[in-house]
Order: structure tokens, then C-alpha cells, then sequence
């Protein structure tokens, strides 16, 4: 069957007559069906919900605009603070005093970034710090200048590598030995050792950094036989005179002219004149400079310091500078002599006062906590007395390399426990320049932060068996176990840009001392037994509340030369 044809006109396909017309004829090329998938519109992703702004802090305890209890106690805030926040299960706690408000900050990856990005968290100018200008200057503590800062820290940076720093073995170990013979001497009697580690502290601090001797123990031997005054109370040259021997590498100088009369002058005296008055000038900022309590004895203190800097500068300089002299001071000196313009007089003033802080007090209280924490603990004093017997046998201490006292691991393991729970600094200020989530809280901008590490180191979540003090949880078997995240939440020297220039300095030390001490003496709690818990309070760094007495008395097996050198 033949299909029926359209009538009119047919259009044949590429017929060269009127184009127009055909293509109004011909059907339209139907376009090619994509996948559906790409044919239909993208719809628009889904609204996330907004998320939720963090919370605010809780905040402490108080009284409207007076503001939190804990603020007024203020050689014990830095504990109540951690308390509070360890009782409520939170990492940020916001304090307040006369309308003013603050922000204690305890996590791990907050307070690392409070302290490593200091651009966005500097110090500030307006802080308790800058009121101690008479005392500190700009040196290394108080600079707020981030280039300025920097710059100073390259200068004194050779004299805390680690080369130099392990040829101070000698001068750690012979005022050791000092202290040893100092407490052998003592018959056995209870004796308050906090201010002797200050003064060991400081003598090494001269010796190794200045090539000077402050002569701090031979002023407390000599106050506790009665033939001069100073020490104390519980110090003449006797046993610490001018040496050549045993500083690092330079000439040491004496403490001796500037006293007038031909005595040593009691450095330790003129700090704890210092810092009854210091932690009031920074704590409470509104407070008139006049109306501090003890501000008299905190200026005498700065000006007898200030002479015995001076003096030790015009010896060092009447001397001149050797080639093989490597310690802070020469190094300074060295700078100037350049043509380092940062270095100015004034500039050497104020490192020296402040390393003569932070060189030797930060250090005596670990020294003195971790002795009376092992004094309470007879088995655990026995095995690191085994280990520093073991490591120094009876030769003298000084003659050996640094690597033997690194090796002993739970003195070391002792020297980290304290760091962990007595911090030496228990906090730092600084200023948050932009809103910022700390501590899972929103903080505002402009206000100032406080990085906790008193309650970094006893944080529940991060330390098993937070309160207890376990020398055994640094050794490498245990780590898992008793110190998981030491690595986050261990930072007893700070971190980042202004991290203490002096770490490596003072772990050596604290090694060597506590060797040395051990080889020779045991230690006892006082008034037996177990002894009474370490209560400690900040003055400028962390002090004991009570003192830290114990008794000492040479060990029967001898443990080597008495006074080897």
C-alpha cells in the first residue's frame, strides 16, 4: 500500500531556494539531551546553621566592682585560680578587680599559642611588668619590643650554647661541693635550705656568667658561725674568694670593694628587699608608687645591687677582654666594644639585674623543692643517691663531661617533677590584640590573658595522677603511662620567641647540683616522718610559704672526696 503524499510544494533537503523559508519549514534540530544530572541547575548547597559563638567565661568568685576574692590574695592567687577552674572542669576562667577584667587561660594548645604567637598576644607596655622599669630596665624580662627583644637575644645567645654551657660543669660542681660542705658542717641540725639554694644559685650564675663571685655561701657560712653579718639568719670571704678556676672559661673577679669596708656585699639580702614591694608594683597597678608597702627597702635594694654591678663592670674592664673568656658578661662587653649600639651602659645595667634574677632565683626554689620532696621519700632518695654514686664514683665531680649528668635520668626525672608542680613562674600576662576562642571561650580583644602553667601542670585531663610528685614518670618506660602529653603540657621555661634564653643552662645545673649534693649528704624531713607538705606562695617567682626545712648529714658510705674540686 502506497502511503499518501503532502500536497503543495515540497521543500528538498539542501534546496538552494529561499533559505529563510525552509528553515521556518523544516523542524528544528532538537538540541541533545544531557544527563539530567547536568541539565538541572546545581541547587544551591544547604544552609549550614550558624555556629555557635563560644561562651563566655565563668567567672571567679567576687563582690560587684571590687571585683574576685582570689585576686586580693595575692601570693596565693595563682593556686586558687587553678583550684577554681579544676573544681568547675573548665580551661578558662575570667577574673575581675576594681571594674577590670581578665582572662586565666590552663589548655594545652591555648596557652602554646598565648605564648608562641606574640603577635597576636604581646606583652604590653601597661602591664604590672613595665612598673618595675627601676628594678629591670628593658632587659630580656621586661622588653616589650618584639625587634628590640630579638636583637638583644642574639647578643647574649652565644654564652647559652651548648658548648659553652658544658664547660660550666666545673663551676656547677664546685659551688655544689660548697653547699655540701656548708651542710655537712651543720652537726645535723634542722636547717631552712630555700635561701642557701638562692645563694648557690647566684654564686653560679657570677662564676659562669660574669666571671665574678658573689662569695652568696661563703656570707652564710660565715653568718652561721658568728664571724659576720649578713646571710640568712638561719655570710667575709671564707671559701669563696677570687678564683681563676672553674667559671667557663674567665677570669672571676670578687665581691668584695663595693661594700665599703672591705666586706661582701649580700646580694640575696638586697633581693628580698626587692620583692616584697615588686609583687605589689605589679599586681596592683592602680596603687600609687609612694603608698606601696616596703617601696624604701625595694630602692635600697635596686641601689646595692646596682653597686655591686658597678663594680664588677670596672674590674672586668680595667682586665680587658681574653679571646677564650665566653661568659655572658664578655660577651656584652665584646658587643659594645663593636660598635653594637643596642648595648648601651644602660643596656648592661639592665641584663645584669635581670639575669642575676632570673639566673639564680628561678632555679634555687627547684633545687630546694625537689631536695625536700626526696628527704620525704627515703627509697626514692636512696636510688637517685645509687644513681649519682654510680655516674661520679669518688673522684671530684668537676673533672667530669656533661654527658655523665645527663645520663641520670631520675635526677633528672626529680629536677622535671618539681618544674612540673612548683613552677617557677607560675603564670604569664599578656595582652589579646583580637578576639580570640581560648581555652573553648571567647575572650575579647584588648583584654589581658593569663597563661597558667601552675594550672597547665596539674591539669586532670592531661597528667594522670595530676597532684603527685613522681620523678619516675620522666623515665622513658613510664612516659606513656604517667606523662602522655608532656610534649603540649610540660612548658616550665615557656616557649616560642621569648622562651628562657637559660633552659639548657639550668637543667645542667639542676643535674649537677643535685648530684653532687646526693653523692655526699642524706636528707631527712623535719621533725621526722614524712615530713610537712610543701606550701608555696609567689613573691616574684614561686617561694615556700613556710621555709624549706630539712636535715642533712654526710652519708655513711663517705660519697667521695668531702670538698672535691
Amino acid at each position: 500500500m502506497m502511503r499518501s503524499l503532502p500536497s503543495g510544494p515540497q521543500r528538498v533537503l539542501g534546496s538552494p531556494r529561499d533559505g529563510a523559508a525552509y528553515r521556518r519549514a523544516a523542524p528544528r534540530p532538537q538540541p541533545r539531551r544531557r544527563c539530567a544530572a547536568r541539565a538541572a541547575a546545581a541547587p544551591p548547597p544547604p544552609q549550614q546553621p550558624p555556629q555557635p559563638r563560644p561562651p563566655a567565661p565563668q567567672q571567679a568568685p567576687g563582690l560587684p566592682f571590687l571585683g574576685s576574692f582570689s585576686f586580693f590574695n595575692l601570693p596565693q592567687r595563682y593556686a586558687l585560680w587553678a583550684q577554681l577552674m579544676r573544681e568547675r572542669g573548665i580551661d578558662a576562667m575570667q577574673i575581675e578587680l576594681l571594674g577590670r577584667k581578665a582572662y586565666v587561660i590552663r589548655s594545652p594548645e591555648s596557652v602554646g599559642r598565648i605564648i608562641r604567637q606574640t603577635d597576636k598576644f604581646p606583652k604590653s607596655k601597661t602591664e604590672g611588668l613595665s612598673r618595675l622599669e627601676e628594678w629591670l630596665g628593658d632587659g630580656l624580662v621586661t622588653q616589650a619590643s618584639p625587634e628590640l627583644h630579638a636583637a638583644m637575644r642574639d647578643v647574649l645567645a652565644p654564652a647559652f650554647k651548648a658548648a659553652s654551657i658544658k664547660g660550666f660543669v666545673p663551676a656547677f660542681a664546685k659551688s655544689g661541693e660548697e653547699v655540701a660542705d656548708f651542710l655537712a658542717s651543720l652537726g645535723g641540725r634542722e636547717y631552712d635550705i630555700e635561701p642557701l639554694c638562692r645563694r648557690v644559685t647566684l654564686d653560679v650564675i657570677g662564676r659562669t656568667m660574669f666571671g665574678f663571685d658573689f662569695g652568696a655561701v661563703a656570707l652564710e657560712a660565715a653568718a652561721a658561725a658568728g664571724t659576720t653579718e649578713g646571710g640568712s639568719g638561719n655570710s667575709s670571704s671564707s671559701g669563696s674568694g677570687s678564683s681563676s678556676s672553674g667559671n667557663g672559661g674567665s677570669s672571676t673577679s670578687s665581691n668584695s670593694s663595693s661594700s665599703g669596708g672591705g666586706g661582701k656585699v649580700d646580694v640575696v639580702g638586697a633581693l628580698d628587699g626587692i620583692f616584697g614591694a615588686a609583687v605589689v608594683l605589679m599586681a596592683a597597678g592602680a596603687l600609687p608608687t609612694a603608698l606601696v608597702p616596703g617601696i624604701q627597702a625595694y630602692r635600697r635594694g635596686i641601689s646595692t645591687i646596682d653597686g655591686v654591678i658597678d663594680s664588677m663592670l670596672r674590674e672586668r674592664r680595667e682586665k680587658g677582654l681574653k679571646e677564650e673568656d665566653t661568659d655572658l658578661l664578655s660577651f656584652m662587653l665584646r658587643a659594645q666594644q663593636q660598635g653594637n649600639a643596642l648595648v648601651t651602659d644602660k643596656q648592661l645595667r639592665d641584663e645584669l639585674q635581670t639575669m642575676v634574677l632570673a639566673g639564680s632565683d628561678t632555679t634555687a626554689g627547684t633545687l630546694a623543692f625537689a631536695l625536700h620532696e626526696l628527704a620525704a621519700r627515703p627509697q626514692l632518695l636512696a636510688r637517685c643517691q645509687a644513681e649519682a654514686d654510680a655516674a661520679l664514683g669518688d673522684g671530684p665531680a668537676g673533672a667530669l663531661p656533661a654527658e655523665a649528668f645527663q645520663r641520670l635520668a631520675l635526677i633528672s626525672g626529680a629536677a622535671n617533677e618539681t618544674l612540673r608542680l612548683h613552677s617557677a613562674v607560675p603564670m604569664l600576662t599578656r595582652v589579646c590584640l583580637e578576639e580570640s576562642v581560648l581555652g573553648g571561650c571567647t575572650v575579647p580583644a584588648g583584654a589581658y590573658v593569663f597563661a597558667s602553667f601552675h594550672a597547665l601542670h596539674r591539669h586532670e585531663a592531661h597528667w594522670p595522677r595530676a597532684d603527685e610528685w613522681l620523678p619516675e614518670r620522666w623515665l622513658p618506660q613510664n612516659a606513656a603511662e604517667l606523662a602522655p602529653h608532656a610534649d603540649v603540657a610540660f612548658l616550665p621555661f615557656s616557649s616560642g620567641p621569648r622562651a628562657c634564653i637559660g633552659r639548657f643552662f639550668a637543667g645542667l645545673e639542676l643535674s649537677v647540683l643535685l648530684a653532687v649534693l646526693l653523692r655526699r649528704l642524706d636528707f631527712f624531713p623535719a621533725g621526722g616522718g614524712g615530713g610537712a607538705p610543701l606550701r608555696t606562695r609567689q613573691k616574684f617567682t614561686l617561694a615556700s610559704a613556710d621555709g624549706v626545712r630539712v636535715v642533712a648529714r654526710p652519708r655513711a658510705r663517705g660519697g667521695g672526696a668531702p670538698a672535691a674540686r
